[in-house]
């Protein structure tokens, strides 16, 4: 019975595709000229004992025919070498076979048809293919690439990478020439970006103008209308401010810019200097403005760079050379164009000092730019143009002295004030300075007084009788007439003692009853005869009396004294400058000290400014003057001659001024005649030797003092050049008299004073060079241009001309670029991540996490399949939470052993599960179960327990043993009949071999469909046909 049960069981096994599972492990194929070898089997003449033998198997090198070898496989005593024997478990070798052995029964249960889904393969179906395989199919048994491979070559087994710059179906496809480097074996995506395209790793945008290289992040410097080759910098239109196209690395020769360098600098540039780029002036213009362009010519008034110069006040009409500065047209105030260093001389002036003052101006000076007199006018009004005659009574400066009233009609001379027009009250026009003569009186005391006057005297302008009236009253009219017994003055007086009685006449006095003084009564008009008076002219007049003539009445002195004054009675001598008449007369200038004899007015002490006393009538000789010409001239005096009276410098003053006084000293600034010199503009602070024009008190702007001539050396200014010029100055050179920049600042700027620092981010001349963009924070050294401040994306400080190393940026690249910075690059000077994120998104800040389930290169990379809850390590892509399905974390590179699942394998298949197999990943039962019902919570049956499993296989047993008896004889024809077709139909899977001690009941068979669980697991599975599959 039980040989017709084993029947059975091979009719089954070998007419379908099945593998053999003892203890869970299979073996392909176990099988020999159509047996399959169960061990401890009894043998018929068909069958070799402990062999179930499988026919048409085709065997190799390692494989009897027929029969399964598994090489390298230690045998026990009782198993023959190279091939999996099964000693038998249930009873020793001597033991027999009969009804109450079940072998049987295990064997039915290890024979269950298997079919793997496609894209699986293995064991169980638990494998899957490769993600390399193409179309995902791979071989069942040995999981090779049937259709090639992806992003490998030698097929099928498909393990060996592309060569460089290779990808696709077996390696075939180049990487695209748009990719950095290699790219992606699998899609050709340009994972290392792209060249001379943007959007990585599709690069299907070319670069936009101005950009190239990887992902196009260069720029295209240097190149003419930024154009240059996407990959590689090569300008296609040639250089802009560069030499040697298409390279363009050499910068434009001095003066030359634009494309090419073909352009020629403006010589409206300071030193024909410009910008290679545009052409702009970079350091300045010169003649012109509107820096940088230069185009705009100075306005008029101005030169130099940038116009910042204002032409000299000396130039004619403010105008200059626009580069110089130089008067071209012409000076004004001084001479000698175009430098216009001279003063005009005194009484010189405009252009040139070509025209000559107006004789109006005083002292025949004025202004030598405009010609208006500024020291005042003469004779004339209205300074400083004098153009206005002084009105009448006025004369002097800017007429500002009225006519003396001895001047008749107050009328004068405008310049001296001289009465032109004769004297009133005065005579010895026209200096009118003598007072008329006593009865005189009018326009040069011509007019005589009147005889009504008292005495014949009258005022001596208007002729009125200022001393009262004679024989008439009424003074100073007098125009009424004495009272009897009154005449003379004012009617006043009665008759004179002198007429006899006491009585006269009103009008003349005389004595009626004879005279008194007087002869030829009773009018007494004949006076005494000269030198006698009283009654009758009886005596004699005293010598005082002038001609020895007195008043014959009183016996003064009636018509004056003679070396006396006090008329009539001429009892007072002259004073030392008076003589003769009534001490009228003033001595002769010719006397020293005005004092002559009182009498003759001989100079009685002496001659001043003549010699021969005492006649004094000698002109002293030249340089001498005063008593009897004794005296020298004084030093101050122009020409060592002076007045011989006063010794007042008449011809001018030598280093002062107030001619003739000369009492004034020059003052600062002048020197010479009447201090009308100027000083040199060579001496310090204008002043110099008032007498000689020498500098006393040093230079200006020169040296070699007093002479001052020769100019400061470069580097000095100021008095005898002993300062030293700012060291803002450029090149050190500054104006040798001011001290100022005159070639601009060196690190400063607001020239010439140079007192404004440079604003942050400038230096050099004038401030007009920017800092390097290789300075920290834009800011250098206003002198040299140095990174005082460190460096921005360089290192190397102050020079900054070392770039960062690989991994630095920021200041003197003292920072480490961020971790999340692919291959650990950055910006230089952002620090941001120019080559992409690592572990991270968002470049170039990279400032945003992977999420969730992506890593690498700006997170473009998905998390394997065998990460626990599909998430990595965002850097390494390893599975930082664990594996799923998988084991060996990180790596999660070894696949779940039947039996276990879930994160990192370490999970037990359910125990209803049949054969303990479950998914890796979900824990789900993978075959049917025994005694279960369907559960929707799985995708196959729940296994029964141990238990139900012995109660089903009791049931099957007798069922087996029933239906036996009636289909023994139909089951020979069949069993026969059905070998014969289907034996070279026949395949087996694999027989794996789990434990060397099994019996038949631990054979099954299975029935399995896995689907991949991810690529990653595909890729890391590689199998070995030279390595047993045995655990």
């Amino acid at each position: 019975m039980k040989e017709i049960i084993l029947v059975f069981v091979v009719l089954y096994f070998v007419t379908c595709e099945c593998y053999v599972i003892i203890n869970g492990v299979r073996f392909p194929k176990p099988q020999r000229n159509g047996w399959l070898h169960i061990p401890e089997v009894p043998r018929s003449n068909t069958q070799r004992r402990g062999w179930l033998h499988v026919p048409e198997v085709p065997r190799s090198n390692t494989q009897r025919r027929g029969w399964l070898h598994v090489p390298e496989v230690r045998r026990p005593t009782t198993q023959r070498r190279g091939w999996p024997h099964v000693p038998e478990a249930r009873r020793p070798y001597s033991q027999k076979w009969d009804d109450s052995d079940d072998w049987f029964e295990d064997l039915l249960e290890v024979l269950e048809p298997v079919t793997c889904k496609p894209g699986t393969w293995g064991p169980i179906c638990g494998e899957q293919c490769s993600y390399r395989c193409v179309k995902r199919a791979c071989d069942r048994i040995t999981g090779d690439c049937v259709y090639g491979c992806i992003g490998k070559r030698n097929p099928p087994k498909c393990s060996t990478r592309c060569a460089r710059r290779t990808w696709g179906i077996n390696c075939r496809s180049k990487c695209a020439d748009k990719c950095s480097g290699d790219c992606d074996d699998a899609t050709g995506y340009c994972v290392n970006g792209c060249n001379g395209y943007s959007d990585p790793p599709i690069c299907n945008t070319h670069c936009r103008t101005g950009e190239y290289g990887v992902n196009c992040k260069e720029k295209c410097t240097n190149c003419y209308n930024l154009m240059c080759e996407n990959h590689e910098h090569t300008c296609t239109q040639g250089c802009l401010g560069f030499l040697n196209p298409p390279q363009c690395n050499i910068p434009c020769l001095k003066g030359t810019w634009g494309r090419n360098c073909l352009s020629t600098c403006s010589n409206n540039c300071i030193d024909k200097l410009c910008d290679r780029l545009t052409g702009n002036c970079e350091i300045g213009c010169i003649g012109y403005m509107n820096s940088p362009y230069c185009t705009v010519a100075c306005l008029p008034g101005t030169w130099g760079i940038n116009c910042r110069n204002k032409c000299s006040e000396r130039c004619q009409d403010r105008s200059c050379n626009k580069v110089t500065g130089g008067c071209d047209n012409g000076c004004v105030g001084f001479s000698d164009p175009p430098n216009c260093n001279k003063a005009c001389l005194r009484g010189t002036w405009g252009r040139n000092c070509l025209s000559i003052c107006s004789k109006n101006c005083f002292e025949g000076t004025c202004d030598a730019v405009t010609g208006k007199c500024d020291i005042g006018c003469i004779g004339y009004r209205d300074p400083p143009h004098c153009n206005e005659a002084c009105l009448a009574g006025t004369w002097g400066i800017n007429c500002q002295n009225n006519c003396s009233e001895t001047c008749h009609k107050r009328s004068c001379n405008k310049v001296t004030g001289e009465c032109d027009n004769g004297c009133v009250g005065f005579s010895d026009p026209p200096a009118c300075s003598k007072v008329c003569a006593e009865g005189t009186w009018g326009h040069n005391c011509q007019q005589n007084c009147s005889e009504k006057c008292h005495g014949g005297s009258c005022d001596s302008v208007n002729g009125e009788c200022i001393n009262g009236c004679e024989g008439f009253s009424n003074p100073p009219v007098c125009d009424q007439a004495c009272s009897n017994g009154t005449w003379g003055y004012d009617c006043q007086w009665n008759c004179s003692e002198n007429c006899y009685g006491g009585s006269c006449d009103s009008v003349s006095g005389a004595c009626l009853d004879g005279c008194e003084g007087y002869s030829d009564p009773p009018f007494c008009e004949l006076a005494c005869d000269n030198g006698t008076w009283g009654y009758n002219c009886q005596w004699n007049c005293s010598e005082n009396c002038f001609a020895g003539l007195c008043d014959g009445f009183s016996g003064l002195c009636s018509i004056g004294c003679d070396g006396f004054s006090n008329p009539p009675y001429c009892d007072i001598e002259c004073d030392n400058r008076t003589w003769g008449f009534d001490c009228q007369w003033n001595c002769s200038e010719n006397c020293f000290n005005g004092s002559c004899e009182s009498v003759e007015g001989l100079c009685d002490n002496g001659c001043n400014g003549f010699s021969n006393p005492p006649d004094c009538d000698a002109n002293c000789d030249n340089g001498t003057w005063g008593l009897n010409c004794q005296q020298t001239c004084s030093d101050k005096c122009f020409g060592g001659s002076c007045d011989s009276v006063s010794g007042a410098c008449d011809k001018g003053c030598k280093g002062f001024s107030n001619p003739p006084e000369c009492d004034t000293e020059c003052h600062k600034g002048t020197w010479g005649l009447n201090c009308q010199e100027e000083c040199s503009e060579k001496c310090f602070d204008g002043s110099c030797d008032s007498v000689s024009g020498e500098c006393n008190n040093g230079c200006d702007g020169f040296s070699n003092p007093p002479a001052c001539d020769e100019e400061c050396h470069k580097g000095t200014w100021g008095l005898n050049c002993q300062q030293n010029c700012s060291e803002t100055c450029f090149d050190g050179s500054c104006d040798s008299v001011s001290g100022e920049c005159n070639n601009g600042c060196d690190g400063f700027s607001n020239p010439p004073a140079c007192d404004e620092e440079c604003h942050k981010g400038t230096w050099g001349l004038n401030c007009l060079q920017n800092c390097s963009e290789t300075c920290f924070d834009g800011s250098c050294d206003s002198v040299s241009g140095e990174c005082n401040n460190g460096c921005d994306g360089f290192s190397n400080p102050p020079a900054c001309d070392e770039e960062c190393h690989k991994g630095t940026w920021g200041l003197n690249c003292l920072q480490n670029c961020s971790e999340t910075c692919f291959d650990g690059s950055c910006d230089s000077v952002s620090g941001e991540c120019n080559n992409g994120c690592d572990g991270f998104s968002n470049p170039p800040a990279c400032d945003e996490e992977c999420h969730k389930g992506t890593w690498g290169l700006n997170c473009l990379q998905n998390c394997s399949e065998t990460c626990f809850d599909g998430s990595c390590d965002s850097v390494s892509g390893e599975c930082n939470n664990g594996c799923d399905g998988f084991s060996n974390p990180p790596a999660c590179d070894k696949v779940c052993v039947i039996g276990t699942w879930g994160k990192n394998c370490e999970r037990t298949c359910s125990g209803i599960c049949q054969n303990n197999a479950c998914d890796k990943n979900t824990g789900q039962c993978t075959f049917e179960c025994m005694n279960c019902t369907k559960d929707p919570a799985v995708n196959s049956l729940i296994v029964p327990s141990k238990e139900m499993e012995e109660t089903g296989v009791q049931k099957f047993k007798t069922l087996i043993i029933a239906g036996s008896i009636l289909v023994i004889a139909a089951g020979a024809i069949v069993l026969v009949v059905v070998v014969l077709v289907v034996k070279r139909k026949m395949t087996f899977r694999r027989l794996h071999i789990f434990d060397s001690r099994v019996t038949l009941s631990q054979l099954k068979l299975i029935d399995n469909e896995v689907s991949p669980q991810s690529k990653e697991e595909c890729n890391e599975y590689k199998p070995s046909i030279t390595q047993p599959n045995l655990q």
